[in-house]
């Protein structure tokens, strides 16, 4: 099977078919959401760190009796967190999307060339 069809009349370009066309956005989505995947991994690591790091500057810096200071500290902090945690489920939802792009795509192929069972099963109410 080529990924072309011969041109409908002369002078026009060939018509990509749809299953090289889905295949194409399958491996696409699927490169974006590998790469993605990386990102998200590293926004955990982040995440992680800043949380201990918080909680652990917190108690140093409340233990050893700083005021008004510390809570400064403390409060950017906590502030760097929230940050990190926003970026990280933005992060988290792309890598989704990029995923069930993927997914659609290889629907569609297995539409196309009509295999039912490559489809997932409709939902039915419990």
């Amino acid at each position: 099977m080529t990924s072309r069809t011969e041109p409908a009349s002369p002078g026009t370009e060939p018509v990509e078919q749809p299953a090289a066309r889905y295949a194409d956005r399958a491996r696409r989505f699927d490169g974006e959401a590998a790469g993605r995947a990386g990102v998200v991994r590293s926004l955990e690591r982040l995440r992680l760190l800043v949380f201990v790091a918080t909680g652990v500057g917190a108690w140093l810096l409340v233990s050893q009796g700083r005021g008004q200071t510390a809570w400064l500290l403390v409060a950017a902090a906590v502030v760097a967190f929230a940050i990190v945690v926003a970026r990280h489920r933005a992060a988290r939802r792309r890598v989704r999307r990029a995923q069930l792009m993927a997914d659609f795509n290889r629907e569609g192929i297995a539409r196309v060339e009509r295999r039912w069972s490559g489809l997932p099963r409709p939902f039915s109410p419990p």
